[in-house]
């Protein structure tokens, strides 16, 4: 617990173990799956999850482009339609919070490369963005963009600017700039625009509010002064048609610079809608559509066990909270049945879910965060964990407190838990119905005294000019912690202090849940929960009701209620939220058939006695099935059955290794990682190579430095052909057809160091120079940062490294070859080696040239 006058990030910093372990139960390492168990699935790895929630069945779903080859197999497997695979861009270099919101189909993204995600599978389909009413809305940056220096979420994209939602907005996204960034709305004709509806939001984590702006068509340039206090307002724009308009902040009032936002930007007689576009099924048959929230945000508090912790900045809004919006197209006539999941939507129409008309209710000047357990009614909820604070920005907080009937009360008690994010209330001024008003301090035991009276409300201004100091650890900054209180006892009506039964029904009744509307027709819905799970932001069931909540768009006649009757081609969904909930998650499903005959678990046991090898005794199977063995897919994992027969490799879950089985007896199945032994030998070659050069290293000419050489006694030497040949083989063998490559280049510029090659013979006119000792270092140089150039231009080509590229490899393969050649260009030249050119003995024996004048006496 923090000091009581000093605290880090709002007492949110708990003492925390450094290392967990959790006990996740009897890891399975490997099954066997039978083909009735199978599911195939437009979607990522991390949809898998629901569909083992649909069907019952774990470890057994084949995704995208993985079920190719497998027809046979998967025959009779139901196919599940996801929106799970997002056409997202990933900034690599941060660890949390990296991706963009969901972009276009034709978006590059910020970063302009071509692998903008981690996709496990590249030749499946992806989400995408759709708008209609517009064809596109971009900004200059934005706080959703994966590599924005002012990251705050995909919540905030352009998006959020035009979607009729005041409580939405775009961001820019370049950190301590405002002055020229803008927005722009592309339209899909021409149209005529005189004037628009701009609203700038005022959030207090963004710097000063903008002053001007100009508003750009293809007319030309309007500027206009606005006004940054968040109210809608007119702003003039060029008049005459155009195909776009763009806003952009001119400038700002005084203050500190860091962005800029649009709360809503309106064009009269233009309605953008954004949906996600899902890809197309490559099934005959769709059996469940799974469409969901994939980011739904985080509250502002946090439970450490059953006590919430609140921070402001701990809250992070969900990516579609105005609800979800999704287009498909299905191959084939199916009926579904509809259900879901919603989540809490902090505000004022939630929090009537949790209000006792019976019981003392609160009402606050202003409130630091806005989840439930900060809510003014938690300062009387009988409950000191929980409490409210009033925001950092009220300059005079107050409580109003009201009952049922009016009470003789004579005080009250300003209580304060330790972990409240709020400093301690040191003065109070009260104001009863009668108007009377009285101004007490608040003694060391929290109470404020005065004399009995009747009244069914009390006012309570709070001051604490003394407050906690609070440090926020992300940038050391030292503030305040605005003034607050867990509990407020009322003395004559503390009894009206009522808890919050957690365990009691909640929801709300059938035609006031999350309204579905599949393709233009509306389906009415209910939702029901705990107001435990209220209070702790859990999903809560989602149900169709009443009686038009069927929907036939085949013409036949639903049977039950929540069915929904799709045909084939497109269609559209959309559910939007509510006061209290949220959409986070819609199945279609259909039932799936029972197997004729169950089948009983397969034994299967593993063992391995190395890294690379698998040995697996599995049982009888009645019908084909599925190896399945938890770790990463590799298509160099070969296995046989125990009559030697191979195997057909698949990748289950995204990610994880299987093999088919055959139906029959009990078997032995040996599995192998081919590349392990080249692998293996080609470390042992590099290492025998690396002893060679070692031990050549005595024996290397030596040439004294001064007069004439001279050859050493007893030298050796090692034809320059044998080395070269050497490296040429050691290169062709770990590097393949590009180590072919680099050691011909080598071979020829070897056989080319004597001035001649071999078989030519020397004259005047036939003399094919070498290359010259000075350009060596130069082409050395070049390849090298040729290769570099490359790799850099493409540094994540398809997911993996562009060091990986045949380009790059023969590139760095060639100056290493030219290298090594140059090492042995030392003299006696390489045409010794062949037994042309001459030796250092020989040119030690010319008579030398003296430099200078004679000097005849």
């Amino acid at each position: 617990m923090d000091d009581p006058t000093l605290t880090v990030d709002e007492r949110t910093l708990v003492p925390y173990p450094s290392v967990e372990i959790f006990d996740v139960g009897a890891a399975q390492d490997v099954s066997v799956v039978p083909r009735s168990q199978l599911v195939t699935a437009t979607a990522g790895p991390e949809d898998v999850g629901g569909l083992a929630e649909l069907y019952g069945v774990n470890g057994a779903a084949v995704l995208g482009s993985d079920g190719r080859g497998h027809e046979d197999l998967l025959a009779e497997a139901p196919d599940v339609l996801t929106d799970g695979q997002r056409n997202r861009e990933v900034f690599f270099g941060r660890a949390t919070h990296n991706t963009s919101e969901v972009l276009a189909i034709d978006d590059l993204g910020r970063q302009h490369r071509r692998s903008r995600d981690y996709v496990s599978d590249a030749d499946a389909g992806v989400t995408t963005l759709s708008w209609a009413g517009v064809v596109s809305v971009r900004a200059s940056s934005s706080a959703s963009d994966a590599s924005a220096t002012l990251h705050l979420g995909t919540a905030y994209s352009p998006a959020a600017a035009v979607d009729g939602d005041p409580g939405t907005r775009w961001i820019s996204g370049n950190f301590g700039e405002a002055a020229g960034e803008w927005l722009e709305v592309h339209f899909p004709q021409p149209i005529n625009v005189r004037n628009i509806d701009l609203a700038l939001s005022t959030q207090t984590f963004l710097g000063a509010p903008a002053r001007s702006v100009a508003v750009t068509t293809d007319r030309g340039t309007f500027s206009s002064t606005v006004d940054g206090s968040g109210v809608t307002q007119e702003v003039s724009a060029p008049v005459g048609p155009t195909s776009r308009l763009r806003v952009t902040v001119t400038s700002l009032t005084p203050g500190r610079v860091n962005g800029v936002s649009i709360t809503e930007l309106s064009i009269p007689g233009v309605n953008p809608v954004a949906s996600l576009k899902l890809p197309s099924s490559g099934s005959r048959d769709v059996d469940a559509i799974v469409l969901r929230e994939q980011l739904p945000g985080r509250s502002a508090c946090l439970h450490v066990g059953d006590r919430p912790l609140c921070n402001k900045s701990a809250a992070r809004p969900s990516e579609e909270s105005t609800g979800l919006r999704r287009q498909f197209s299905l191959p084939a006539a199916r009926t579904y049945m509809f259900s879901g999941e919603v989540l809490p939507r902090d505000g004022e129409a939630l929090e009537q879910l949790l209000a006792n008309p019976n019981a003392i209710s609160a009402s606050a000047s202003s409130r630091a965060v806005g989840a439930p357990e900060g809510r003014p009614d938690a300062a009387v909820d009988n409950d000191l964990s929980t409490g409210w604070v009033a925001s950092e920005l009220d300059p005079s907080p107050w409580l109003n407190l009201t009952w049922p009937q009016a009470r003789r009360v004579d005080g009250i008690q300003l209580q304060s838990d330790p972990y409240l994010a709020g400093s301690r209330p040191t003065r109070a001024r009260v104001q009863f119905d009668s108007g009377e008003v009285i101004v007490a301090p608040v003694d060391a035991k929290s109470y404020v005294r005065f004399a009995p009276r009747s009244t069914r409300s009390l006012r309570i201004g709070l001051e604490s000019p003394k407050g906690v100091i609070n440090i926020d650890s992300a940038t050391g900054l030292r503030g305040f912690l605005p003034v607050g209180v867990s509990e407020v006892r009322v003395l004559g009506a503390d009894d009206l202090r009522k808890s919050v039964n957690l365990a009691q029904q909640t929801g709300v009744p059938c035609g006031f849940g999350p309204t579905l509307v599949v393709d233009g027709r509306s389906i009415p819905t209910r939702v029901a929960g705990t107001l435990a799970d209220v209070m702790r932001r859990r999903p809560l069931q989602w149900t169709a009701c009443g009686p038009d909540s069927t929907v036939d768009a085949t013409g036949a006649t639903p049977a039950a209620t929540g069915e929904v009757a799709l045909g084939a081609g497109a269609h559209s969904v959309v559910a939007g939220a509510t006061g209290e909930f949220e959409p986070l998650r819609m199945s279609f499903t259909t039932s799936r058939p029972a197997s004729p005959t169950p089948t009983s678990p397969v034994t299967v046991s593993l063992l391995r006695t190395d890294p690379a090898s698998m040995r697996l005794t599995i049982g009888e199977r009645s019908e084909e099935s599925v190896l399945t063995v938890a770790q990463n897919f590799n298509e160099g994992w070969v296995a046989r059955d125990g009559h030697g027969a191979l195997l057909v490799s698949i990748r289950l879950d995204g990610w994880k290794q299987g093999w088919v089985l055959p139906r029959g007896a009990a078997t032995v199945v040996t599995a192998s990682f081919t590349p392990d032994s080249p692998y293996r030998w080609g470390l042992l070659v590099g290492l025998l190579a690396l002893l060679c050069a070692a031990a050549t290293v005595p024996w290397s000419r030596r040439q004294r430095s001064g007069g004439g050489a001279t050859e050493v006694a007893g030298e050796a030497r090692m034809p320059a052909a044998v080395a070269i040949g050497c490296g040429a083989v050691a290169l062709t063998f770990v590097s393949g057809w590009p180590g072919v490559a680099a050691s011909l280049v080598a071979v020829l510029l070897a056989l080319n160091q004597g001035w001649v090659l071999p078989g030519v013979r020397r004259s005047r006119g036939a003399r094919i120079h070498a290359m010259s000792a000075a350009m060596i270092p130069a082409l050395i140089l070049l390849l090298g940062l040729a290769a570099g150039v490359l790799a850099a231009g493409e540094p994540w080509r398809r997911g993996s490294a562009g060091l990986r590229s045949t380009t790059v490899q023969c590139l760095t393969l060639l100056a290493f070859s030219v290298a090594y050649v140059a090492a042995f260009r030392a003299k006696p030249s390489f045409a010794s080696s062949f037994g042309g050119g001459e030796t250092s003995k020989r040119r030690s024996r010319r008579p030398r040239r003296m430099m200078g004048r004679s000097i005849r006496r």
